[in-house]
């Protein structure tokens, strides 16, 4: 049923537009499928020279879509409708989409489908049911493009999450090959808090104390029932702080971050390597990993390094529980003094994936130091301007 079908065109050299508003689909029985504000149908020219009438692209504008993420990490199409009506019937709501992607995927040779090559839905109301993670996720303004290839489908999509930030821009190209039944995915985002990525996954629980807001980029394939592949991401951060407690006495202020690196197909494993982060007052090279050890609990390893570092950073910087006997005759004893080529070992033990619950199971630190200040026995004048090395 439409409210008001228009019919446009632009000469006999562009192709003929219909546009209809109040759209009421229905099934055979003769109950609903959807109610869709608007949508706009291209017919195809070379459809209408071999005597039939079929679009050549299919627009709907203004629906609204709902998703299912179940616990074994399987999406499916709920619901699709308007904003505001009534809800429909959960078998047919979200047949419209799926049956659209149906026709790209498998034309057939005969029938107004093969003239089929594009489908668009705009300006999407979607809802995501993610049981798995076990939150709602929200995206007011979703673009979805979709388009038939040689071996499949390829899509692109622009949403915002608000959820993720305030809110948080996501936006992706994907690329399904039928054979293989595995979908390629180049994703971009933009103002995602770096706290909220623990509602994604158990794992990204470690970042709940930083006050972040990241920009970043990753390519992985996602096959049809959820299972992915390996992952490759980059992460990049502008001002904000962690906090640590039980690691430092302050929040650390963070001047910019890069993160790159990999995850393994079952995000068992998360490698970070080529990567930086900018403190106050020092820029410190990074490469980690991060390893799910069973029973909820992680394992993070690393290496940090610095070229240099001021006897206040180096204070600052130590975690309270690494290498607790160095440490504190360093707080106590050295005044002044810059560290060089300064690094650090560690392992750490997460239990529940819980950063500020970290235990150390090993910390290996060396640096030397230049321009010291140094108080080897108190009620003694300090030995000014020392040199020496260090090794924790």
């Amino acid at each position: 049923k439409i409210a008001a079908p228009v019919l446009t065109g632009a000469g006999w050299r562009r192709q003929v537009d219909l546009r209809a508003t109040g759209v009421r689909v229905r099934a055979a029985a003769g109950h609903d499928l959807a109610t869709i504000p608007q949508i706009a149908l291209t017919l195809s020219f070379r459809g209408l020279l071999d005597g039939v009438v079929a679009p050549r692209s299919v627009a709907v504008f203004g629906p609204r879509l709902s998703l299912v993420r179940g616990e074994d990490g399987r999406f499916s199409l709920s619901r699709a409708g308007a904003p505001g009506v009534a809800e429909l019937p959960p078998a047919g709501a979200g047949s419209i989409l799926a049956l659209l992607v149906a026709e790209l995927q498998h034309p057939g040779e005969t029938g107004p489908a093969r003239y089929l090559r594009e489908v668009s839905v705009l300006n999407a109301t979607v809802s995501l049911d993610d049981r798995l993670a076990g939150i709602t996720w929200q995206a007011p303004d979703a673009d979805i493009f979709l388009r038939r290839t040689e071996g499949g489908l390829a899509a692109a999509l622009d949403l915002g999450v608000a959820e993720l930030g305030r809110p948080a821009r996501l936006s992706a190209d994907l690329l399904y090959d039928a054979d293989s039944r595995w979908v390629a995915v180049t994703a971009r985002m933009h103002g995602v808090d770096a706290a909220a990525l623990g509602l994604v996954d158990p794992a990204l629980m470690l970042l709940t104390g930083a006050d972040l807001v990241l920009d970043g980029s990753l390519a992985t394939r996602v096959s049809l029932d959820g299972r992915f592949g390996p992952t490759r991401f980059e992460l990049r951060s502008g001002p904000g702080q962690v906090s640590l407690p039980g690691q430092f006495e302050a929040p650390l202020e963070v001047h910019g971050m890069v993160l790159r690196g990999e995850a393994d197909p079952a995000l068992g494993r998360i490698a970070v390597s080529d990567s930086y982060l900018d403190l106050a007052g020092v820029h410190l090279d990074l490469s980690a990993e991060m390893e799910d050890s069973g029973g909820g609990d992680l394992v993070l390893s690393g290496r940090i390094h610095t070229d240099t570092l001021g006897a206040a950073e180096l204070k600052r910087y130590w975690p309270l529980n690494a290498g607790r006997g160095g440490r504190r005759w360093v707080v106590e004893n050295m005044d002044e003094g810059t560290a060089h080529d300064a690094s650090l070992t560690f392992r750490l033990r997460l239990p529940g994936g819980d950063l500020e619950q970290a235990a150390v199971e090993q910390a290996e630190g060396a640096f030397s130091a230049t321009g010291l200040t140094v108080h080897y026995l108190r009620g003694l004048p300090p030995v000014r301007g020392g040199s020496g090395t260090a090794r924790v």
